[in-house]
């Protein structure tokens, strides 16, 4: 009886094996990754204009930056599970304006912890076969690494001044939802403006409407001036987002851009709305296939007037099991790491070094980079330091000048006795 039992058991089990594995299997397989190619389309307002008294001009009045008022990127995003995702976007030809055509290709990659960003210009993309061997510092070739899921901003494009905000339009229409899982405030500085060297894009809070729970990336979303969010001077100065200033130059106009922002954003005022127009549903997860952010500015009109916009069409949407990938070195990089920050040491907010082209992104407990943290420069520009010399100064000068004019006295009456 007992061998009957054993045989059943036995069979029973062959029986079962077959779905026990394919559901463990099904329970244990990776998520596809969902592909997400399209255009993006950025239009603004032609200026040329230069600033004058407490104005701030954060555009270039070059006529040949005026050529083009619409430009178009074309961009593939892989959004992978747990919120990691990888991001290229590069612009589509403009025979109106060829220098727009050197910045060739932005490439970006979040891993849960850190946001990698590539740029390679056209010589770089073209020659990258001979990289290594070909003398390329007059071409644009450098990088990002910035810890968090928000995403840098400080590409530094001087002639292509609205390129660099693209991948973030892109990022928050489809990037963002680790972004927005983990937020515990409703602020945060505008994806659309500089924020190392800038104190204009904070003092905003976000209205948000998200497109799901499970994939919080912003179904609508207004950018609304609120001037409780304004903190004391040395705090806005001191602010995680921005680069400590090391002279008194740097250290006054981000000042400028504080009062900038305070002089000409009244509070409630929207500064900018996106919105998801279309969307489609991909392994249950609804991903938008048009989307559009529009900004404003008080000096320039009003909220009826769009000061320039991001518009982007989805063209093809696909799932793989493909794994995300950090971007390509594909030659000699000078890389900007802030993994390494002012609340690590000091004031220091980065280590910068380079990376060719054989290289793999470093870890951030790399050795070389532990050594090259230790031996970095802190040094600041600190006001109170500068008031206490300008004290100092003026009490040596007004010392100077009274001992000056004393000599000046007495020797005056001592040849005046003698004759």
């Amino acid at each position: 009886m007992n061998k009957i039992t054993k045989m059943t058991k036995l069979v029973l089990i062959l029986i079962t094996l077959p779905t026990l594995l394919a559901t463990a299997q099904k329970l244990h397989a990776k998520e596809d990754n969902i592909t997400v190619e399209g255009v993006v389309q950025f239009a603004s307002r032609p200026r040329g204009f230069v600033g004058t008294g407490n104005k701030i001009t954060f555009y270039t009045n070059n006529v040949d930056f005026m050529k083009f008022g619409v430009r178009h990127f074309a961009f593939k995003i892989i959004l992978g599970e747990d919120g990691q995702w990888s991001l290229e976007l590069s612009p589509i030809v403009s025979t109106s304006y060829p220098l727009y055509n050197k910045i060739q290709k932005i490439c970006q990659a979040y891993d849960k912890t850190n946001i990698y960003t590539t740029h390679y210009s056209e010589g770089v993309l073209r020659n990258r076969d001979v990289i290594g061997t070909t003398n390329l510092n007059n071409l644009i070739q450098f990088a990002e690494i910035t810890p968090g899921s928000y995403p840098p901003n400080e590409l530094n494009f001087e002639d292509n001044i609205n390129v660099q905000y693209a991948p973030n339009f892109l990022w928050l229409a489809l990037c963002s939802s680790d972004y927005f899982k983990n937020k515990t405030n409703n602020t945060m500085p505008l994806p659309w403006s500089m924020t190392k060297v800038n104190l204009r894009p904070f003092g905003f809070r976000y209205d948000y409407e998200p497109l799901s729970i499970t994939f919080p990336i912003p179904k609508s979303i207004r950018f609304v001036r609120d001037t409780r969010l304004d903190l004391p001077e040395e705090q806005e100065i001191n602010r995680p987002e921005v680069s400590k200033t090391t002279t008194r130059k740097a250290y006054t106009e981000l000042l400028a851009t504080l009062k900038y922002r305070k002089t000409w954003y009244p509070d409630a005022y929207i500064i900018g709305k996106y919105i998801t127009q279309q969307t489609t549903n991909i392994n249950g997860i609804t991903i938008p296939t048009e989307f559009e952010l529009e900004t404003f500015d008080p000096e320039f009109g009003g909220v009826d007037d769009s000061l320039g916009s991001y518009k982007a069409t989805v063209t093809k949407i696909t799932s793989s099991q493909d794994g995300l990938k950090l971007p390509l070195i594909l030659a000699t990089l000078t890389v900007n790491d802030y993994r390494f920050h002012k609340m690590e040491k000091g004031q220091l907010d980065k280590i910068t070094y380079t990376l060719d082209n054989t290289a793999d992104w470093p870890d951030q407990n790399d050795p070389k980079l532990k050594k090259l943290f230790e031996n970095a420069d802190t040094h600041k520009f600190n006001p109170a330091y500068d008031r206490i010399r300008n004290v100092i100064l003026g009490l040596l000068f007004v010392l100077t000048s009274v001992f000056f004019l004393t000599y000046l006295f007495f020797f005056r009456k001592i040849k005046s006795n003698q004759q």
